[in-house]
């Protein structure tokens, strides 16, 4: 990415946490789903916010930030009446260079 684009434009980007950091709800998610479609892409590819902000601090760019995705959206939108639950699985980072 040339540098131009990256200091117009912040990273936004989620990311797998490993086992360790995943709550109950996001372990069990976790497992149902790799018992149904076995170790793919999605499941390869897992960091702690940390190693994550490593990696980008190797490619120019710094962690702004870096929260549970179920913190992102709005108060009040956990609210619910289904079976939809936050859980500790997906993290978003935002970094800038």
């Amino acid at each position: 990415m040339s540098a131009a684009v990256r200091a117009a434009h912040p990273l936004v980007d989620d990311f797998v946490v490993p086992p360790a950091d995943r709550d109950q709800a996001g372990r069990a998610y976790a497992d149902a789903i790799t018992q149904t479609v076995g170790e793919r892409e999605l499941w390869c590819c897992q960091a702690s916010p940390d190693d994550l902000a490593d990696w980008l601090r190797q490619t120019g760019w710094q962690k702004s930030r870096s929260i549970p995705d179920a913190e992102a959206v709005p108060n009040g939108f956990w609210h619910r009446h289904d079976a939809l639950a936050p859980m500790r699985l997906i993290q978003l980072i935002e970094a800038h260079n």
